[in-house]
């Protein structure tokens, strides 16, 4: 199942704009970007009370790997080193509702 089927945009846009505290979300582009061996990466354009924001959204692929990281743990690990100030991209949010996507 691709993002845009079943209603997952609108779910999407509610969980968005419940995290972000912004009255309105709403999802301008969402399309898979190439590279990611295991998870799937989507580049995100979401307006957030009309301010655009480009993001990355990774969701876990059908396919695992044993050794990889869930995305609770990728989300814990990114939020220590980008506040050490390491060069990494500042993680959002984590849903662990898996009736978002």
């Amino acid at each position: 199942m691709t993002p845009s089927e079943n209603g997952t945009l609108e779910r999407l846009s509610r969980f968005l704009a419940r995290t972000s505290g912004a009255r309105q979300a709403v999802i301008v582009l969402l399309e898979p970007m190439s590279g990611g061996a295991v998870q799937e990466n989507w580049a995100l354009d979401v307006e957030l009370d009309g301010q655009l924001r480009r993001w990355v959204l990774r969701t876990d692929a059908t396919a695992t790997v044993r050794e990889s990281l869930t995305r609770a743990q990728e989300f814990a690990v990114l939020k220590v080193a980008h506040g050490a100030k390491v060069l990494a991209p500042e993680p959002l949010c984590l849903c662990d509702d898996p009736a978002v996507m």
